[in-house]
């Protein structure tokens, strides 16, 4: 009786030991999903930006991700009185929000890969939570991803339903 129940016990630890290992390489998949996606999206953000001229800036960003950086402020100040003190110095009086959205939609092909890419990473972070994953690496792809999220948002580059945006600015300091 007492190797029946050494036997049972035994048995109950090496199931134990069998889920953690499980869990440990569903968590080390989800890692890995998750770091590629991030290599895609950093690979697409270095691409350099479409052959268009847009009138709001004077210099050409080598890189898409220079070029949402540099439009997010100035689709949002585009039209109110700082944006006309500062266009009246550029010679850009004429430079409005439609105008920008106007521009922007040369961007719409290759930004659908970068929207892809954060809405697949933000879905791979939420199931690592929800299985008990790292916080740690769900908040470093946040705070790696809020800058690109706010930028493609304010662009207006993001699907209306989308919620990628609030994922990326929900992390503890």
């Amino acid at each position: 009786m007492t190797s029946d129940v050494a036997a049972t016990i035994a048995a109950r630890y090496q199931r134990k030991q069998l889920d953690a290992l499980k869990a440990q390489a569903h968590h080390e998949e989800m890692q890995r999903t998750i770091a590629s996606l991030g290599q895609a999206l950093d690979a697409t953000l270095a691409l350099p930006p479409p052959d268009i001229a847009f009138k709001a800036i004077d210099f050409r960003p080598a890189t898409l991700g220079l070029l949402l950086s540099t439009l997010a402020p100035i689709k949002v100040f585009a039209g109110t009185a700082n944006w006309m003190a500062w266009a009246e110095a550029k010679d850009a009086t004429q430079y409005t929000r439609e105008q920008v959205a106007a521009d922007l939609k040369h961007l719409i092909p290759m930004t659908n890969a970068a929207v892809r890419d954060l809405e697949s990473m933000a879905w791979c972070l939420l199931r690592l939570r929800e299985a008990g994953g790292n916080s740690d690496v769900l908040r470093y792809y946040q705070r790696r991803y809020i800058y690109v999220s706010r930028d493609l948002s304010t662009l207006g580059l993001l699907p209306a339903a989308s919620d990628i945006h609030a994922f990326y600015c929900d992390h503890d300091e």
